[in-house]
């Protein structure tokens, strides 16, 4: 996956016309499904110059990337074409502050250019947003990885877009921890909106982004989870010592087998942890990380 910010900055560009990109990050929104970019046959594109129509079309994988190419070298082409006409109307503009046409000044040659096709591409549609004003639609993504992963390595969809959403909330989280520490953190920061979004689209996805992300089973209670998260991080510890971490802990929790209680609990404490006289250590820590 490229840079995740490369992401971000793609999706917001697309929900905000906004200038400024701190306006545009406040309308970052998680993803609620994705749908193909690509069609097969893709388009008919008319070339201006000679009214030639191409249709982009294939096989296999291997044919689409080999059609888009060939059809992005022709875009590519033509738009050094037109950066030559575009330098030629600019030069017959008047000095005024009208706008004008090339059919006003006799220019008679394209100035419009393509845009080349992605190699990656797939559509993300965004969760609505409260702001009426605020964008719909879809949103278009081009990443070789995720679009690899999605399509050569086909999973489950709804799975997929966790994968995405929880890409872009661990960038969002690194910068409310950076914000936090320097005590610049406030529903002012650009990212406070983001955060709280992607936070509400886990927790209506019943998902926990912290567990899937260290590979701790999502069928622990919040308690037994933060367990785990102090034994990945301290190794072996006391068994009042992790009482007092859990500061919050309800007092009816006076001990680690009450926190893992569920039929599933039980059988993660029995076989993943290990009592050695009331030092508590996970059995495999790898496997949680």
């Amino acid at each position: 996956m490229k840079d995740v910010f490369s992401i971000i900055w793609r999706l917001t560009k697309q929900l905000s016309d906004s200038p400024f990109e701190e306006e545009r990050i406040r309308e970052l929104r998680p993803i609620d499904y994705i749908l193909d970019y690509y069609t097969n046959p893709m388009k008919d594109i008319e070339d201006p110059r000679d009214n030639k129509k191409y249709v982009i079309e294939w096989k296999d994988e291997d044919g689409r990337i080999k059609e888009i190419e060939r059809y992005n070298a022709i875009v590519n082409g033509y738009n050094d074409e037109i950066k030559n006409n575009k330098t030629e109307f600019f030069q017959l503009l008047p000095v005024d502050d009208k706008a004008h046409s090339p059919s006003e000044l006799g220019y008679n040659e394209p100035i419009d250019d393509f845009d080349p096709i992605p190699l990656w591409a797939f559509n993300c549609i965004p969760k609505l947003s409260r702001d009426k004003s605020s964008r719909r639609g879809r949103l278009m993504v081009d990443d070789e990885e995720l679009y690899k992963l999605h399509y050569d390595e086909p999973q489950d969809a709804d799975k997929f877009v966790k994968h995405l959403n929880k890409q872009i909330f661990d960038y969002i989280q690194s910068k409310f921890q950076s914000a936090n520490k320097k005590g610049a953190w406030s529903k002012h920061n650009m990212w406070f909106e983001p955060n709280r979004r992607f936070l509400e689209w886990f927790d209506l996805k019943d998902t926990d982004p912290e567990s899937e992300r260290n590979g701790i089973p999502g069928s622990l209670s919040k308690w037994a989870k933060e367990v785990v998260r102090l034994l990945l991080k301290n190794g072996e510890m006391k068994h009042q010592d992790i009482l007092i971490e859990l500061d919050v802990l309800p007092k009816s929790y006076n001990h680690l087998s009450k926190i893992f209680k569920t039929p599933d609990a039980k059988e993660f404490f029995q076989s993943e942890i290990v009592n050695n006289k009331s030092y508590y250590s996970l059995r495999d820590p790898s496997k949680f990380k």
